[in-house]
């Protein structure tokens, strides 16, 4: 007989959030969001223990069920109905306690979970605010094309969103600007400026990928 203790927590928090005296220096407003506007949107989720220690990761959850409310031009939809009992039974946990995560999230500059689309990390500043980053799988070209596509996509947004730069395991670091230089070798490198110094775990050739948030963590 499976055993296993689903319980709704609320929102789920993120790995890392604005402190409250930048918050105070920020307009927001609420925006309804909508899934299912692009192909680079998708769903991860992580199967946790009461501790928040990642036990299980999924990058391309599929089992989840769409609400009446869809677009009948593209297919989005404001609702989603997931069920993180099933998801946890398919990862193997039947019996026992386990939190389950979700994130919501659209891939950026051409980059996913897929270790074949990581960017890795070249050069760290003394810092450690500012990481020079690159691609083994774009030319400069596609790597410059790519970004100026991204940066233009974000100043034309009138919400000008947040992006992150995604190491997996759950744990994304905001990054707060951005630009396209080419390294004395000629490669093509981003700059990623960060809102909070990089993490002790990660160093030179750690991998990621750039995602803006679709909705709240849940």
């Amino acid at each position: 007989m499976e055993i296993v203790n689903v319980s709704y927590i609320g929102s789920n928090g993120e790995y890392q959030s604005y402190s409250p005296s930048d918050l105070a220096l920020i307009n927001t407003a609420t925006v309804n969001a909508v899934y299912g506007t692009s192909k680079f949107e998708y769903i991860e989720y992580f199967i946790k223990d009461q501790s928040g220690v990642v036990l299980s990761s999924n990058y391309y959850a599929t089992q989840y069920g769409i609400g009446e409310n869809v677009n009948p031009t593209n297919g989005s939809t404001n609702q989603l109905y997931l069920d993180p009992q099933a998801d946890a039974a398919s990862a193997g946990y039947t019996r026992g306690i386990v939190n389950v995560k979700y994130n919501f999230f659209t891939k950026q500059l051409l980059s996913g979970p897929d270790p074949t689309t990581n960017f890795w990390i070249k050069n760290i500043s003394s810092t450690r605010t500012e990481i020079q980053v690159a691609r083994q799988d774009l030319s400069n070209t596609e790597l410059s094309d790519t970004f100026n596509a991204f940066n233009n996509s974000l100043a034309s947004d009138a919400y000008y969103p947040d992006f992150y730069l995604n190491f997996g395991g759950d744990i994304q670091l905001i990054a707060i600007n951005a630009v396209y230089v080419e390294d004395i070798n000629g490669d093509g490198t981003i700059i990623f400026k960060l809102y909070e110094p990089l993490p002790a775990q990660f160093t030179t050739k750690s991998t990621f990928w750039v995602v803006t948030q679709i909705a709240e963590p849940a």
